[in-house]
């Protein structure tokens, strides 16, 4: 087994629904905050009305809820965000 090297970390971040901030978001925790939301229109590239399915069947790509838990702010101003929402991989 190799020598463990020493790792320090010195930043993380985040973006959570309901917290613009992370003060706010511990309150969220504490209080016990539900931040199910509707998806906002054009989050994902499938529509709000395509990918929910009440009907209980398996699939890849519906979902039995059409609320989620996504950062109410866009990412567009995040480097790396890609339309979706979604950062891009690092290379």
């Amino acid at each position: 087994m190799k020598e463990a090297v020493p790792v320090a970390v010195v930043g993380i971040g985040g973006l959570f629904p309901k917290a613009p901030t992370l003060a706010a978001y511990w309150d969220n925790i504490k209080g016990k905050v539900c931040a199910a939301q509707d998806v906002p229109a054009g989050r994902w590239l499938l529509g709000r009305e395509d990918a929910f399915q009440a009907e209980p069947r398996p699939s890849r790509w519906a979902s039995r809820s059409s609320r989620a838990s996504t950062p109410c702010s866009t990412s567009r101003s995040t480097p790396g965000a890609r339309p979706g929402g979604t950062r891009s991989p690092r290379t």
